[in-house]
């Protein structure tokens, strides 16, 4: 069992994970000559890269008043990855898979740094 005396004796930072954020405090501290120890939530997975283009469809379905935009995703073989969650909503538009990606890299080895893109109902003032 680590506790945190065992933690005290082995490592200067302890940070946990290894996705963007993660990844980029080990590289500040390792620079600055820090002993730095990750925990990792996943396991000891190493993902080459462009091997989550083997197993990603993703599938626009379009919706008139947004234009041609991209309103959902799906993990079409989920046998590839262990760790597919569904988020379910009572509004089926907004149902879909998410893949939390355990392992080195984090959910970074899987986007990449990209994110959805900004639909026109995300300008509208909510408050009225």
């Amino acid at each position: 069992m680590i506790t945190i005396d065992t933690v005290q004796n082995i490592a200067d930072i302890l940070v946990i994970g290894t996705g963007w954020t993660g990844s980029i405090i080990v590289d500040h501290f390792v620079r600055q000559g820090l002993k730095v120890h990750v925990l990792e939530m996943g396991a000891d997975k190493l993902y080459s890269p462009g091997s989550f283009l083997n197993g990603w469809v993703e599938r626009a379905e379009m919706r008139e008043e947004q234009g041609h935009y991209v309103t959902r995703n799906n993990w079409h073989n989920a046998v590839l990855y262990d760790d597919l969650v569904t988020i379910e909503n009572k509004q089926p538009h907004w149902r879909f898979n998410y893949n939390m990606k355990r392992g080195y890299g984090g959910s970074g080895a899987v986007w990449s740094g990209r994110c959805w893109r900004m639909l026109p109902d995300d300008f509208i003032t909510a408050s009225r």
